[in-house]
């Protein structure tokens, strides 16, 4: 395990592996509700949208993807030529900043269309 991230006013937690995955657990329960697989590359950041909508994964191969949290489907990925080791949602979620191996801070803007749910359709 690389990374744990409890989700704030729920009781889901994330993990993420060295294996490229990550996992959803029910606190409540110790079960894993979801697991979100990318490539065998070690996830060393995760964060989570402020809507809850979205989950950001830095990975060391360079990618940061950009998954949705209820159905754990990529939306879109971004390549870095370096490893990135950590990302971050700006607060009103339309920005992920990201840190690379070399010290850089990348910002990625996220163009939000019709297929992005509303935090009101989504239920963990």
């Amino acid at each position: 395990m690389i990374a744990v991230k409890i989700i704030a006013h729920t009781r889901f937690l994330l993990s993420s592996y060295y294996s490229g995955r990550v996992n959803l657990w029910d606190m409540d329960t110790g079960e894993t509700i979801r697991i979100f697989k990318g490539p065998k590359s070690g996830v060393m950041a995760l964060e989570v949208s402020p809507d809850r909508s979205l989950l950001a994964t830095a990975c060391y191969d360079g990618c940061l993807r950009v998954w949705r949290m209820d159905t754990a489907v990529p939306l879109a990925q971004f390549t870095a030529d370096s490893p990135l080791l950590a990302c971050t949602f700006s607060s009103d979620g339309k920005t992920i900043v990201a840190g690379d191996l070399t010290g850089r801070v990348l910002f990625l803007a996220l163009k939000m269309d019709s297929r992005r749910p509303s935090p009101s359709q989504l239920q963990i």
